[in-house]
C-alpha cells in the first residue's frame, strides 16, 4: 500500500528544508572550511535522500519499513513517534558531527583549541545539560508510547527502570564507578611513564567555572540523560557494540583522541551491566564516575587535565 498523503508532503517538506539549509550552508563553508563544509554536504545529502525516497517511491520505502522495522508510517501515532526522533537525530547526533567538523576546522586553521575563545559560565553548562537531558528522555519515552504503543508501566518496564533493580543496581554501580576510576588512574600513570600527557581543553574550561554543587547536577543530569537513552532505549535496538559507537560519538565535540575512546570502553561496560543487573547499575556506575572524577579535578591539584568527561 502507498503511504498517506500527508506523510509524503512532510518528506517533502523537510527534503526541501534540510537541503536549503544544510547543503547550500555546506557549498558556502567549502570555501573557509573544508571539513566543515564537507561534513554538512554528507549529512544533508543523507537525511534529503531519505526523505525524497518516503516521498517519491512511497510503496517501497513503505514496504521496507514494514518488513524490515515494522514500522506503519501509515498509523498516525507511529508517524508521529518517528518523526519525533529523526528530528533528535538530527539535533543531537548531526549536530555533533556538525560541532565537531567546525570545532577541528578552526583548531586546524588558528592552532588553538575552539574553547580557548568562549566564556563559559556554569549556568550555562547546567542549562545545556538540562536541554541533552530534555531531549534523550523524550526521544525514548515518545518512541516507546507512540511506536511501541506502551504505557506508562511498560514505558518503565522497557527502559528498566523498576526500582526493584534500584538496591542492587546501586551496590553494583559503585563498585563499577570505583573500578573505573582505578583503571583510568592507571592507564593515565601508564601514559605519564611512556611521556605522553594529553590535555582536554572543553573539560578544564568546565571545570575551572564549576562549584561543587553544579558539578554534582551535572554528574546527576548526564548520567540520567544518557543512561535513559543509550543502555535503556538504544541497547535493545541496535546492541551493545553500537549503543557504545554512538555514545562515544556525542563526546566528539571535545575534539580529544581519548575523549571518545574512553566514552566507547565505558558505553560497552555499561551496555553489559545494563544487560546483566539493571539500568539502575549503569546510572549510578555513570554519576559515580562523572563525580569523582569531578570532585578530583575541583580539589585535586593537577587533575583537570584528565578529566575524561563521560556524560
Amino acid at each position: 500500500m502507498a503511504l498517506p498523503t500527508h506523510v509524503r508532503v512532510v518528506a517533502l517538506l523537510l527534503a526541501v528544508f534540510v537541503a536549503f539549509n544544510t547543503v547550500s550552508a555546506g557549498v558556502a563553508n567549502l570555501l573557509d572550511a573544508l571539513i566543515l563544509g564537507a561534513a554538512q554536504l554528507v549529512i544533508g545529502l543523507i537525511f534529503v535522500s531519505v526523505f525524497v525516497w518516503v516521498a517519491a517511491w512511497p510503496e517501497h520505502a513503505d514496504r521496507v519499513l514494514r518488513e524490515r522495522w515494522g514500522w506503519d508510517l501509515s498509523d498516525g501515532r507511529t508517524f508521529a513517534g518517528i518523526l519525533i526522533h529523526v528530528v533528535f537525530v538530527f539535533l543531537i547526533f548531526a549536530g555533533t558531527l556538525l560541532e565537531t567538523a567546525r570545532g577541528l576546522s578552526l583548531l586546524l586553521e588558528t592552532g588553538e583549541h575552539p574553547v580557548e575563545d568562549v566564556i563559559l559560565s556554569d549556568r550555562q553548562i547546567v542549562v545545556n545539560l538540562l536541554l541533552h537531558f530534555v531531549l534523550f528522555s523524550v526521544a525514548a519515552v515518545t518512541w516507546l508510547v507512540l511506536v511501541n504503543k506502551h504505557g506508562v508501566g511498560g514505558v518503565v518496564d522497557a527502559l528498566g527502570l523498576r526500582l526493584k533493580g534500584l538496591p542492587k543496581g546501586t551496590v553494583v554501580g559503585v563498585l563499577v564507578a570505583v573500578g573505573s576510576i582505578i583503571g583510568f588512574g592507571a592507564f593515565v600513570f601508564a601514559l605519564e611513564y611512556v611521556g605522553y600527557q594529553p590535555r582536554n581543553p572543553q573539560a578544564e574550561a568546565i571545570v575551572e567555572v564549576l562549584t561543587w554543587e553544579t558539578a554534582l547536577l551535572v554528574a546527576l543530569l548526564a548520567s540520567l540523560g544518557e543512561e535513559v537513552y543509550f543502555r535503556g532505549f538504544l541497547l535493545d535496538r541496535v546492541g551493545n557494540l553500537w549503543q557504545a559507537v554512538l555514545f562515544a560519538l556525542v563526546h566528539a565535540t571535545y575534539l580529544v583522541p581519548l575523549q571518545v575512546i574512553l566514552p566507547f570502553v565505558i558505553g560497552l561496560v555499561f551496555g553489559w551491566m545494563t544487560k546483566r543487573w539493571s539500568l539502575w547499575s549503569a546510572i549510578v556506575a555513570h554519576f559515580g564516575f562523572n563525580a569523582i572524577m569531578l570532585m578530583g579535578a575541583l580539589f585535586g591539584e593537577d587533575f583537570a587535565a584528565f578529566v575524561p568527561m563521560v556524560g
